[in-house]
């Protein structure tokens, strides 16, 4: 998910099949938790010990922005 058009994306968890690339999302950002719109810029799936983030520290996307 990227926040701007500075080219720097976070790594975020879903289990929503319906979200895509290009796709608004609301996000926890920070320490605090702060729900911000961010883009979906690209999707991968990762299996455990391979992703590249620690599961256990990866954040959830909250929900797609409606129109």
């Amino acid at each position: 998910v990227a926040f701007d058009d500075s080219g720097k994306s976070f790594y975020y968890r879903t289990r929503n099949p319906e979200l895509k690339v290009r796709d608004m999302v609301y996000d926890p950002v920070g320490y605090k938790y702060e729900k911000k719109i961010g883009q979906i810029v690209s999707m991968k799936n990762y299996k455990g010990s391979k992703a590249p983030y620690p599961l256990e520290r990866t954040k959830h996307i909250l929900g797609k922005v409606e129109d």
